[in-house]
């Protein structure tokens, strides 16, 4: 059985978390407050889940600001996902799904493959590593393997 580690930066979802741990008594999960994986051993998980995480819901109007610099930056998601990565071990898996960047514009998505693409049934509205909108923009890619 695995070990999962949730981290939130909302302290409401953790309590939430915390308090349906203690009615089901699993010792394998544990949740902590959290805005980054900064205080998380490297090379200790064997997949990464970031769901829904690196976007901003004030982005999903139409039409879509020219520029999300005001809400959410490229470089935050890059030093973000550069940090996931780093505490995947070699051959681990890191899911990012509904981002409002694209992992392959990283520089760290070189150490990484595409394993899993899926075709969501609308558009997500997608910004570059300059915080500039990208108009019909598709990109399918969500789950990525860590080269040995």
């Amino acid at each position: 059985m695995a070990n999962i580690t949730g981290l939130d930066i909302n302290p409401l979802n953790i309590a939430v978390c915390r308090s349906r741990l203690r009615r089901i008594k699993d010792s394998k999960l544990k949740f902590a407050v959290a805005g980054s994986t900064a205080g998380e051993a490297s090379a200790s998980y064997d997949a990464i889940f970031a769901m829904a995480v690196f976007r901003h819901g004030k982005l999903n109007v139409s039409p879509p600001p020219p520029k999300c610099d005001h809400f959410i930056h490229f470089a935050d998601f890059e030093r973000s996902v550069t940090d996931l990565a780093r505490c995947l071990k070699p051959g681990g898996l890191l899911a990012i799904q509904h981002a409002m960047f694209r992992f392959a514009d990283t520089r760290v998505a070189t150490e990484f493959e595409p394993i899993l693409s899926v075709f969501p049934p609308q558009s997500i509205q997608l910004y570059d590593r300059d915080d500039c909108n990208l108009p019909s923009t598709f990109y399918p890619d969500v789950m990525f393997r860590k080269l040995e």
